[in-house]
């Protein structure tokens, strides 16, 4: 996703991993809008669950759904 494309005044984002395009992984800002992008892999050692688990929105969005850590998943 490329952000730069989204035009939303003082966007509220979260980046889980290194930026390609920004020189911060997380902004707060005024936006009633929060983009996550988040990963599927285990939060810790003694939490196996995904770490998107742990937010709780009013609506999601998800796309590039893919088996992926089949080291963590069964199915």
């Amino acid at each position: 996703m490329d952000f730069r494309k989204i035009v939303v005044i003082n966007l509220v984002f979260l980046i889980g991993g290194v930026p390609g395009n920004f020189q911060v992984s997380a902004q707060l800002g005024e936006s009633p809008f929060f983009v996550i992008e988040a990963d599927e892999y285990d939060s810790a050692f003694f939490d196996k669950r995904s770490k998107f688990v742990h937010y709780s929105p009013r609506t999601l969005i998800l796309n590039n759904l893919e088996f992926d850590h089949a080291d963590i998943f069964d199915d």
